[in-house]
């Protein structure tokens, strides 16, 4: 089992697997970002959730699994590997390479909720879409690893994934195109928000 870097030919697309997700996740975000230019503000939750991020690299070296998979399956890991196709990129936090040759992209979430959102499905459908176009293999199987739980999750891909994306990246650029801040919706997940202040601060 080792790091390495795959090959291939790598390029900036115009939107990105974390773009998808924030858009699902909010649909605020991506306009306040990229149309109106509002900066974002690290919060306290998510600077803890950056930390665990870092600590649990760290950590599956002195386990016998790696992110949630026995380490006598793995041949290769690659962190935070760029990769893009077409005007879509990502870079999943995690790439395992089997030694069976077959690929897994993980992504890792620190919070205390651990459901399948659509927003973390897409993030994931982006993220083995772009393994399978860039580099040309078939066995990519996409999961979710929540850091606090040490839970992983497997996310079926749809097997239209090329037009499940084409849909997501088609409402993604109509919102940005519009140039309308939609309205602000009441959540809990609101408190994780890099925006919070911006959408809630005269209010809360």
């Amino acid at each position: 089992m080792k790091g390495n870097s795959l090959r291939g030919s790598i390029s900036a697309g115009e939107i990105t697997a974390s773009d998808l997700y924030q858009f699902y996740y909010c649909r605020r975000k991506p306009v306040l970002e990229k149309v109106y230019g509002v900066s974002r503000v690290i919060r306290d939750k998510m600077q803890m959730g950056l930390e665990e991020h870092e600590k649990e690299r760290k950590r599956f070296a002195e386990r016998s699994e790696v992110y949630g998979f026995k380490k006598e399956e793995v041949e290769e890991i690659f962190e935070g590997k760029c990769v893009s196709y077409g005007e879509l990129s990502g870079c999943p936090d995690v790439l395992i390479r089997k030694k069976d040759g077959s690929f897994s992209v993980v992504e890792l979430k620190e919070t205390d909720f651990t459901g399948d959102s659509y927003a973390r499905k897409v993030q994931v459908y982006a993220y083995a879409y772009l393994i399978r176009k860039a580099y040309g293999v078939s066995n990519v199987s996409a999961f979710i690893y929540f850091i606090k739980q040490k839970k992983l999750v497997k996310v079926a891909l749809p097997e239209d994934i090329d037009a499940t994306l084409e849909r997501a990246m088609s409402e993604y650029r109509s919102a940005l195109s519009v140039e309308k801040i939609p309205e602000t919706l009441k959540s809990s997940k609101c408190n994780y928000c890099e925006y919070f202040s911006f959408c809630w601060g005269a209010e809360r």
